[in-house]
C-alpha cells in the first residue's frame, strides 16, 4: 500500500513538474560550430525550435540568420548597446569619427532555407569570426613578449586564451511569435571578458524580426513603469542604478508615488523626476504570454559588478506601450 501510495505521488510531482516546464522546450533541436587558431576559439551554439510544418521550419532558420546578420552590423559584438551617456568622451568621439575603421565580419554567403543548413550556416560564421579575432590576438601576444616577466605576472592567467561564443536559445512561443534570445560571451584580454544578451521577437509566418515593441510616444509613462518594477524587484539594485546614473534618490520615493496614488499624474513630476526619467534608457524587450521582459546590458545602467538587468512587467500594465503590431502577436 505504501509502495502504491510513493508511487502515486511520485507520479503526481513529475506531471507536476512537467506541467511546470516552459512550454516553449517542447520541440528543440541543437546545432553547434566551433573554430580554433591556437588559443583563440569561435564557437556558434543555436539551440532552435523546430515543426512539422516545413515553412514554418524554413522561417525559424531565416529568422535565425537575420538575427546572426544583425550582430555583424554592430561595431563589435558587445558594445552596441552600451549606454552612450557612461562611455568616455575620448572613447565616443573614436568611435563616431569617420576615421574608426572597426573588423567587419562577412556574412557567409549561404542560402539557409531550412534548419538542416544551420550547422554549414554556423560553421562558416564561426570560421570567419574566427578571421576577425586573430590579427588582434596575434597583436596582443607580440606585446606580451615583450613585456617583463613582473609586468606578465600583473596579467590575469588567461590571458593567452582569447574566445567569442554566439549562442541563440528560444524564450518563449505563441501562436504568431517566438522569441530568442542571442547571447554573446568574449575575452579578449583584460581583467575580465565581455558578455551581452539580446533578445529577438519573430514573427512566425514570414521569419520577420520586428525591432520595436514599444510605442515612440509616451515614453515618460513607459520609463517610469520600469524604474516602479526595477524597484520592487530589488530596492538596493534600483538605488545603485539611481546612483550610477546622477539621479536623486528622492527620485525613488517620487515614481513609487505616481503608482501608488491614483491622484498622482505623470504632469506632477517635478523637473527633478523628468530629469531621472531621461537618464534610463529603455532596453530591448520580449514578449511571453503574461509579461513583457525588458533586457539591459553590462554597463548600461551600471558598474561591471552589477551585471546585466532584466525588468518583467505584467502584460495588463504595459499593453498601452505596445505597438499594435505587438498586441496582434499576443491576440
Amino acid at each position: 500500500m505504501r509502495k502504491t501510495i510513493s508511487i502515486l505521488l511520485f507520479v503526481a510531482l513529475f506531471s507536476q513538474t512537467l506541467a511546470q516546464l516552459p512550454k516553449v522546450k517542447r520541440i528543440e533541436e541543437n546545432t553547434s560550430a566551433e573554430s580554433k587558431f591556437g588559443e583563440v576559439e569561435a564557437r556558434i551554439i543555436i539551440n532552435y525550435l523546430v515543426s512539422k510544418n516545413a515553412q514554418e521550419d524554413k522561417m525559424t532558420s531565416i529568422s535565425i540568420v537575420r538575427m546572426l546578420n544583425d550582430v555583424l552590423l554592430d561595431n563589435t559584438l558587445t558594445m552596441g548597446e552600451i549606454y552612450w551617456a557612461n562611455l568616455d568622451k575620448e572613447i565616443k568621439q573614436k568611435w563616431e569619427s569617420d576615421d574608426f575603421e572597426p573588423n567587419i565580419i562577412k556574412s557567409p554567403d549561404i542560402t539557409v532555407n531550412s534548419t538542416k543548413n544551420l550547422k554549414k550556416y554556423a560553421k562558416t560564421f564561426s570560421e570567419n569570426l574566427l578571421a576577425v579575432l586573430k590579427p588582434d590576438y596575434l597583436s596582443s601576444i607580440d606585446y606580451v613578449d615583450k613585456m617583463t616577466k613582473e609586468e606578465i605576472e600583473l596579467l590575469p592567467s588567461q590571458i593567452k586564451y582569447w574566445s567569442n561564443i554566439i549562442t541563440i536559445e528560444p524564450l518563449s512561443a505563441g501562436e504568431e511569435y517566438y522569441c530568442y534570445m542571442l547571447s554573446t560571451e568574449e575575452f579578449t584580454g583584460g581583467i575580465h571578458g565581455m558578455y551581452s544578451y539580446r533578445p529577438y521577437v519573430i514573427r512566425k509566418s514570414n521569419g520577420e524580426v520586428i525591432k520595436d515593441i514599444f510605442k515612440e510616444e509616451n515614453e515618460t509613462g513607459l520609463k517610469t513603469l520600469i524604474w516602479k518594477y526595477l524597484y520592487e524587484d530589488d530596492p538596493e539594485h534600483a538605488k545603485a542604478v539611481a546612483e550610477n546614473l546622477k539621479i536623486d534618490s528622492t527620485f525613488l520615493k517620487h515614481i513609487r508615488n505616481v503608482h501608488s496614488s491614483p491622484k498622482t499624474s505623470y504632469d506632477e513630476l517635478d523637473k527633478a523626476d523628468l530629469n531621472g526619467l531621461d537618464r534610463i534608457s529603455i532596453g530591448k524587450g520580449w514578449i511571453d504570454s503574461k509579461s513583457v521582459h525588458i533586457q539591459y546590458q553590462p554597463y548600461q545602467l551600471g558598474s561591471w559588478a552589477m551585471g546585466a538587468t532584466e525588468v518583467v512587467i505584467p502584460l495588463k500594465e504595459i499593453m498601452p506601450y505596445l505597438t499594435d503590431e505587438i498586441m496582434a502577436l499576443l491576440k
